[in-house]
Order: C-alpha cells, then structure tokens, then sequence
C-alpha cells in the first residue's frame, strides 16, 4: 500500500509544474476578464479602445529592457566560500590505469589526517606542478563546509560511477568526515535517483550520467533538490561545488541556483581557495535586481 501512494505521489509530483502552470493561465484570464469588467464600467466602455493602446506601451517597455535578463554574479571571485549543511559536486573520473592503486599515484600517500594531507599535496605540487591529483579538489571543497557539512552528493558520469565506491572509501578513512552520509546521483532505467551510499550497494543495474547533456544533468539536479525539498532542507543550507566535470556541468551549476537562495562554488586550481558565486537574473546596465 505505500509503495502504491509513493507511486501516485511521484507521478503528482511529475506533473504539478504543468498543473500549476494550467491554473496560472486560467486564474490570469479570470483576473483580466474581472479587470477589464471593472475598467468598462469606469469609463462607461471606453475600455475597449484604451487596452489596444495599453498593450503596444507594454510591448515598447519591454523591449527596452531587453537586457533586463541577463545572468551576472553577484558574489566576486574573491568572496571565500560559507559553509553549509548539504554539498552537491560533480566526481571526475580518474585515469583507469590507477585501479589497482585505488586510484592513487605512487608519489601519494594518504593518512586518517584531512588537513595534514592536503597540506602535503600543496607542498608536492609546489615541488614538481605537475603532481596533480584530481581527487583533490572534491575534498578541498568537502573540507571548506566542516563541521558543519550532514550530507554530500556525488554526481557520477558514466566512468566515476564506477570510480565513486573508492572515493567514498578514501573519505570514510578520514577521522573529520565520519559523520557525513554520502549519497549517489545516478540513473535507473533512464530516469535519475538519488541512493545513500552503503558498502553493499550493487553499482551494475545503474548508470552513470552523461556529463555532456545539459538536460540529463539538470535533470538530476533538480531531482536532488526535490528530495531534499521533501526532507524538509532549506535552500540557504545547499551548495553545488561545479570544480569537476566539464563545461557543460559548470552551466548546469550556475543555472540550477538561479531564482533559488542555493549558492555555486569553485575550488580554484591555482590558490586552492573555495570561491562561492551568487548568480542573480539582472541587467548589468541598471543594475535591477543586484540587491
């Protein structure tokens, strides 16, 4: 009985933007019809040659404010990360060859110690830059929210899927990260879910996702915020760490905070600091909106 009422309610939950979408449009048409109802007796029925005049000022005003729309950030470069309770990032895949280590270079060694560790990268690359290890940057970003981090989520492509389960090891040998429950962004059958990792979890019957494909990604994304919508997590506690991935996982980032109190951040390869981006709809030339 309840798996047949949470089916009902995903499929509720599948349709409610276009239902509220349809109520939109019909509330608004009764809104305009009572409206201009009113305005007719006002004007003893000169509202019907006023509106025609109405509706060409607003088509003017608005094309005026054609740049009325354009994306700009409202957080500098240089404004250092705050931390939150839930972090959602996207898991690079690491060079194949390194399986065996447990995708570590031989140059690395790892201890139960977060800081000492990364402090020990910082200083390798200092040595020879071309010491890189792409697994970094998760953790710098995973470091910057403690310990006030509860959840993180990997989003997996279709090769760090596979890749994930030792990347959770690595963090769960980590004294600092003990507490923090991962979870995993992945595909079923097609459509996105949203598991808890645990050790017994069988990675086969799932697929990664593409991370070329605006629409699978947002798609994940806004699955992700769905649930923890459901858990009852405020916007204010979620961050979307955009350093892995590629390009197209960046967009993906940035635009799934717009409208939303969900902030952006990057872990920048160079200072190592984790950079947060508050994307705000504006014009750049008024400035409308960048409050």
């Amino acid at each position: 009985m309840r798996k047949k009422y949470k089916k009902y309610k995903d499929q509720i939950d599948e349709l409610s933007p276009w239902l509220i979408g349809a109520g939109l449009i019909l509330s608004a048409s009764w809104t305009a019809d009572t409206f201009f109802e009113l305005l007719n007796v006002w004007f003893q029925g000169w509202a019907k040659l006023l509106f025609p005049f109405f509706f060409a000022a607003m088509l003017v005003l608005l094309y005026r404010k054609k740049g009325y729309f354009r994306p700009f950030t409202k957080g500098l470069a240089n404004q250092r990360v705050q931390p939150r309770n839930h972090l959602i990032l996207f898991l690079s895949n690491m060079d194949p060859r390194l399986e065996s280590s447990d995708y570590l270079p031989s140059w690395l060694e790892l201890s139960s110690d977060l800081d000492k560790d990364l402090q020990k990268m910082e200083e390798l690359k200092k040595d020879d830059p071309g010491k890189r290890w792409l697994w970094e940057m998760p953790l710098r970003g995973i470091r910057a929210h403690l310990p006030r981090l509860e959840t993180v989520t990997l989003v997996c492509s279709h090769q760090s899927l596979r890749q994930a389960p030792y990347f959770l090891s690595l963090c769960q040998k980590y004294r600092d990260l003990e507490k923090i429950n991962f979870h995993l962004s992945m595909e079923h059958q097609g459509r996105p879910v949203w598991l808890p990792f645990k050790n017994d979890l069988q990675l086969e019957s799932f697929q990664g996702l593409s991370f070329e494909s605006f629409d699978d990604l947002s798609e994940a994304l806004g699955y992700i915020l769905a649930r923890l919508r459901q858990d009852k997590v405020p916007e204010s506690e979620v961050m979307i760490d955009f350093t892995g991935g590629k390009k197209v996982t960046s967009v993906v980032a940035a635009a799934m905070t717009f409208g939303r109190q969900i902030k952006a951040q990057y872990v920048d390869t160079e200072s190592l600091e984790v950079l947060t981006y508050d994307i705000k709809y504006a014009t750049g030339e008024t400035g409308e909106f960048g409050l």
